[in-house]
């Protein structure tokens, strides 16, 4: 591959070949498998979770209603994740049928068009962030806390007596807390921009997840957010995040009132107080181990827009080159280069109609 020399900053932006260029493990036909193999497995987790919900409304214990809002809460989560790769395999394949497209405008003359071009399909692929694998990641810790609270309910069961004792000691500092932070998380509700930035940079810190799981999980170990990239969120996100704070918000009133009375904070953490049906748990582990498989297939995603992007980088380098130094060397380099893009192109037709008819139809 032939690198752009540094004259020809006066024509265009240098390509970020050290940063952009990241050596990747995973050939592109394997990538193509791993999705076509995720869409079956997305939709069976899917409907298991919603049975797994139904469970729990046979279930014949107090904490019922609370432990049903936490399971919906986290099969909204996953839904989440669902839609975002639906619209991520959607662009992923039309980046890649314009990129297939334009192979055909390699005419002598063209270099001025082919690196606007391929300019453009790069910074279409990095304005999304398609980690999907980091949030799936994220969801499976928070669900394996899940389980770990509901599987010892002895351990619960002294943990709020800890935890009851500790509110009588110093109730008025923890209403007072608690006040203080509905307050905070009111006023910002009343600055939508700011929701919006913070969304739309793909969960930063202190982020929707953060806040969602502290919602549905107070007591659980913290889940550590996806670090933030530089593109878009999933679609649906803001959504659901403006309508789980607002859920926030509501939750720490009844809280404020609750430890006003001399309420305990067991029944508002959705801690059953006697072990929960057998059948349950295993159904909740199984979640686990299936959102652990589909954390590597989820992978395919940012492998398929890396591998694009490495590709459309060299292309454009290429260009770049035999436009600012019209050279025979040059010409030879650019030629080579097309030999190696026409090469590939069998792969990523199959990779397009993976990401399509393999998943994106089938998730509907």
């Amino acid at each position: 591959m032939t690198t752009t020399l540094s004259s020809t900053a006066s024509f265009h932006p240098p390509v970020r070949s050290a940063s952009a260029i990241r050596p990747l493990t995973t050939p592109i036909a394997t990538c193509a498998t791993n999705i076509r193999d995720l869409a079956p497995n997305a939709k069976t987790l899917h409907r298991a979770m919603l049975d797994t919900r139904r469970q729990i409304l046979r279930m014949d214990i107090p904490e019922r209603d609370s432990l049903k809002a936490e399971w919906t809460a986290r099969i909204d989560l996953y839904k989440n994740i669902l839609d975002g790769t639906n619209a991520a395999a959607n662009q992923l394949a039309g980046v890649i049928d314009v990129y297939l497209a334009l192979q055909n405008n390699t005419n002598e003359g063209q270099e001025e068009n082919m690196i606007k071009e391929l300019s453009a399909l790069r910074a279409n692929l990095e304005r999304t962030d398609f980690r999907f694998n980091v949030q799936c990641a994220s969801l499976k810790e928070n669900i394996d806390a899940f389980h770990r609270r509901l599987a010892d309910p002895a351990s619960n069961e002294q943990a709020n007596q800890l935890s009851a004792s500790a509110n009588k000691h110093d109730s008025d500092t923890n209403v007072t807390h608690l006040e203080t932070s509905a307050l905070s998380s009111t006023n910002s509700q009343q600055q939508p921009v700011a929701v919006r930035q913070e969304v739309t940079t793909n969960f930063s810190t202190r982020s929707a997840w953060s806040r969602l799981c502290e919602l549905v999980s107070p007591a659980a170990a913290p889940v550590s957010a996806p670090a933030s990239a530089s593109g878009g969120a999933p679609i649906r996100t803001e959504e659901m995040v403006v309508d789980h704070i607002k859920r926030l918000n509501e939750g720490a009133s009844v809280r404020i009132q609750r430890q006003r009375s001399g309420g305990t904070p067991s029944t508002d953490h959705g801690v059953p107080s006697e072990p929960v049906d057998p059948p349950f748990l295993s159904a909740v582990k199984e979640t686990s181990r299936r959102l652990d498989l589909q954390t590597r297939q989820f992978e395919a995603f940012s492998e398929i827009a890396q591998h694009l992007k490495n590709e459309i980088n060299a292309y454009t380098q290429a260009f770049q080159a035999a436009k600012a130094y019209p050279t025979r060397e040059k010409r030879i380099a650019l030629e080579n280069m097309h030999n190696r893009v026409v090469a590939s192109s069998a792969h990523w037709r199959e990779c397009a109609a993976a990401l399509t008819d393999g998943y994106a139809r089938i998730q509907k």
